[in-house]
């Protein structure tokens, strides 16, 4: 009987084991929603899409490409992946407008993406991209940033910064353009280097000075004979030297280089755990940036002491509701508190070219999506289609006919208040052949 016992024992235990594992199989396998396309092999092995993405990430650094194909490759504007073992799938929506919609009128059946708002934990933890909805610092932090999509704040704050660097970026081109005649120039640093500037002019008021666009310009113009400066890019076109990077700003920079290697890591928020127990120089950097929105916001105390009217910069509102709450409240303002700090430091992040492509519209309250992306899009449409390029002259020049009769620039006024409804039409088919990526976000329930 015992020996009849053993093998019995042994086969039932095996087939325990076996069914078991054949069902964990099962229950790991994707899970696909019913009528989005998906890549079809992916659905016959756990880990999805995962190998694909991590094979293409070693090979070319960066799986963004990739993603960015499976709408392309599947011939659909909504596509399902499975990227994170063993969750549920991320749909990938590639059409702006709707993606837009969800951002900003479906918030009762999305929240933001806790995978990727671990991307921020590291550099700006207090800053609401950080934070799920549910968590009561949310709705403080969003209260603090109300008025700074107001057409009041676009057309009398920011419209003012966007002009005036965008003609800092006219000033170097055309510096360019006269020491190179008709050969065509790497301008990608050029956009970015403009994008960053007018975002920190409108959250900071910075001056000129910490402006990478001027002091590019300065540094060109200070060479002598700059032409012989100037060599041929690897990847076509002539190369400009670099300016030195700015001490004041440098901060910011590493800091939004690191942030941008948080979207390449497995588990982000343990990465920067780890790299801070090691002693690993990211924890000063973030000390210097913290250090210069600070001097920031004491400038911008002094002006609003001052009782000054008009605000320069985000910063100037951001403080001015902090008062206002704190006076509801019945506390002393925090002017200088973390979260301040980092829903100011949020715009540089939007900004940099290293993060800009895959937080575009991050945030439903930032208009300023991928500003480098899009011009840099924008210009490479507009060179290749030039019917376009000679309508779009035409009609700008006979919307600003008093500019071009005085031989100038049409002012910023001028540019905010004039309404031309082909550049529109453009733009709009810019952003349906370059839409720009969204912020990921989560549904509140699997229904």
């Amino acid at each position: 009987m015992p020996t009849s016992f053993v093998p019995l024992a042994t086969a039932i235990v095996l087939g325990t084991v076996v069914s078991l594992s054949c069902l964990a199989y099962r229950w790991a396998l994707p899970k696909v929603i019913p009528g989005i396309p998906y890549n079809q092999h992916a659905v016959k092995r756990a880990f999805g899409d995962l190998p694909d993405f991590i094979a293409y990430t070693k090979k070319h650094g960066s799986a963004r490409q990739w993603v960015m194909e499976q709408n392309k490759h599947l011939n659909s504007p909504i596509v399902q992946l499975w990227l994170i073992f063993p969750q549920n799938p991320i749909v990938l929506i590639s059409d702006h407008q709707e993606a837009r919609n969800i951002l900003l009128r479906r918030t009762k059946e999305f929240d933001h993406s806790q995978t990727h708002a671990d991307v921020f934990q590291a550099t700006m933890p207090n800053h609401h991209i950080s934070m799920m909805t549910a968590d009561p610092r949310f709705k403080g932090n969003k209260e603090l940033l109300r008025d700074l999509m107001s057409p009041a704040f676009l057309n009398n704050v920011f419209a003012g910064h966007i002009y005036w660097k965008t003609m800092n970026l006219i000033s170097l081109w055309s510096l360019k353009a006269d020491t190179v005649g008709s050969e065509p120039f790497n301008a990608a640093e050029d956009i970015n280097g403009a994008a960053m500037g007018m975002i920190n002019a409108a959250a900071y008021a910075l001056d000129n000075d910490m402006s990478a666009t001027k002091n590019q310009h300065m540094y060109l113009a200070s060479l002598q004979d700059l032409k012989i400066h100037v060599r041929s890019a690897s990847q076509g076109g002539l190369e400009f030297p670099r300016a030195p990077q700015l001490d004041s700003i440098a901060p910011f920079e590493v800091v939004s280089r690191y942030t941008g290697t948080q979207f390449h890591a497995v588990l982000p928020r343990w990465k920067y755990r780890w790299e801070r127990f090691t002693g690993h120089r990211i924890t000063g950097d973030i000390l210097k940036k913290d250090q210069i929105i600070a001097a920031e916001i004491t400038k911008a105390l002094k002006r609003l002491q001052a009782r000054e009217g008009n605000q320069r910069a985000a910063v100037d509102l951001i403080l001015l509701r902090e008062r206002t709450v704190a006076e509801k409240e019945r506390r002393q303002p925090d002017y200088y508190s973390k979260r301040i700090t980092d829903e100011l430091f949020g715009y540089f992040i939007a900004s940099h070219e290293t993060t800009a492509s895959a937080m575009t519209c991050w945030c439903p309250d930032m208009a300023v999506s991928n500003i480098a992306n899009l011009v840099t899009g924008a210009i490479k449409i507009i060179a290749d289609e030039q019917a376009v390029q000679q309508k779009l002259r035409k009609e700008i020049r006979t919307a600003f006919a008093d500019a071009l009769a005085e031989s100038r620039q049409p002012s910023a006024t001028e540019v905010a208040k004039t309404t031309i409804p082909y550049v529109d039409a453009v733009m709009e088919e810019i952003l349906r052949f370059r839409s720009p990526k969204t912020w990921p976000n989560s549904t509140r329930s699997d229904g």
